[in-house]
Parts: C-alpha cells; sequence; structure tokens
C-alpha cells in the first residue's frame, strides 16, 4: 500500500511541471504578439518611425514680376495659369475675354441753324450724333413719334441762342456740346425715365 501511494504522487509532479511550462510558454507568446501589435500601430500611425504618415504640406511659390495671377496648385506645389482645369473660378473669370462696350451712337441729321446775330447774316452748319450708354435705347428712341422731334427742336433752340462769338473758340464749342447734352437728357428723362447720353460728338462744324 505505501508503495502504490509514493509511486502516484511521483508520476502527477512531472504533469504539473509540464501543465506550468504550457502556460508559462502561452502567456509569453500573448505578451510578445501585444508588443507586436502595438508597435505595428504606432508605426503606421505617425509615431516615431520616420515620416511615415506624416502630412505633406504645400510648396509655396514665389511669384516674379508678372506672375501675380499664376498659384500653386495641390501638394505638389506646381504653378498653374489662370483658367485652367486646377484653378479657382476667379482665374476662370480673369483669363475670359472682354466683350465690346455696350455703347451705341444715335445719328442726327445735319442742323444749319441762323445764330443769334444782329444783322441775321451769320449761320451754322453742324452734324452731331449722341452716344448712348446703352446701344439697345436706340432703336427705342428712333421708334417713339414724340422723342425725336422734341430732341432737334431742343438742339435747334439752344443753337439759335448762340451768337458768332459765343462759338468761334474752343472753349464755346465745348460749352455747347454739354448744354446739348444736358437738355437732351432731360427730354430723356421725361419720356423713358433716364438720362442715356454720356457725349455728344460732332462731325461737322462749319459757320458763315
Amino acid at each position: 500500500m505505501g508503495d502504490e501511494e509514493f509511486t502516484g504522487a511521483e508520476e502527477a509532479a512531472p504533469r504539473k511541471k509540464a501543465n506550468m511550462t504550457t502556460i508559462i510558454f502561452v502567456v509569453v507568446v500573448a505578451v510578445v504578439m501585444g508588443a507586436a501589435g502595438f508597435f505595428a500601430g504606432r508605426l503606421s500611425w505617425g509615431g516615431s518611425g520616420g515620416d511615415v504618415g506624416k502630412e505633406v504640406s504645400p510648396v509655396k511659390v514665389e511669384s516674379g514680376p508678372g506672375e501675380s495671377d499664376r498659384q500653386t496648385s495641390g501638394e505638389t506645389g506646381t504653378p498653374t495659369a489662370p483658367g485652367s482645369e486646377t484653378g479657382s473660378k476667379d482665374d476662370e473669370t480673369l483669363a475670359a475675354p472682354r466683350t465690346g462696350s455696350t455703347r451705341g451712337l444715335l445719328k442726327l441729321d445735319t442742323f444749319t441753324v441762323n445764330l443769334d446775330d444782329p444783322f441775321g447774316r451769320r449761320y451754322i452748319e453742324v452734324e452731331l450724333n449722341l452716344v448712348m450708354e446703352k446701344k439697345e435705347l436706340i432703336p427705342q428712341i428712333n421708334e417713339n413719334e414724340l422723342v425725336m422731334p422734341k430732341i432737334r427742336h431742343e438742339i435747334f433752340m439752344t443753337i439759335s441762342a448762340k451768337s458768332y462769338k459765343d462759338l468761334k473758340g474752343t472753349a464755346g464749342k465745348i460749352a455747347l456740346f454739354e448744354e446739348i447734352q444736358m437738355r437732351v437728357n432731360e427730354i430723356l428723362k421725361q419720356e423713358i425715365g433716364i438720362e442715356p447720353v454720356v457725349e455728344v460728338l460732332q462731325t461737322k462744324f462749319l459757320i458763315q
């Protein structure tokens, strides 16, 4: 009986040592794998592993003379011309060609008018054109039965009130054109609600 009990105890000791060895091995493997996963995560998220995961800053390009409209694109710092696919909407606006002027020319008949002369011997022959702010207004004015007769009448009365002395110099001619512009704008403001005449041009100016 005693010998059998001692033999059973001796057999149980090696089994216990084997179980402890297995447990220690599993714990060591788990620690090693956990540490490897931790360091791998640090490297992938920009830890101490060099430049991995670092954000790339845009490159600033110094513009020289005549290059103020150029800009950098993305992270490469490559200059792009205005209106390119990588440019902004403002660049496309700057690159768009300018359209022509919206002004138009309202041509008037030649005016032959007696000047304010004591003997009634002097008269003026002048051909005038009115520069309109918007050329779309010209058909509207020409088609109106009252506007054009009023404009011609006002110009006729303005010129006939001038004397040869008033018009013989450059300053006198400029003053006449400015007065005609003002009076015509007054008529148009009454008829169509705006003052569109921006300039009075003369293509013929003859005093007899």
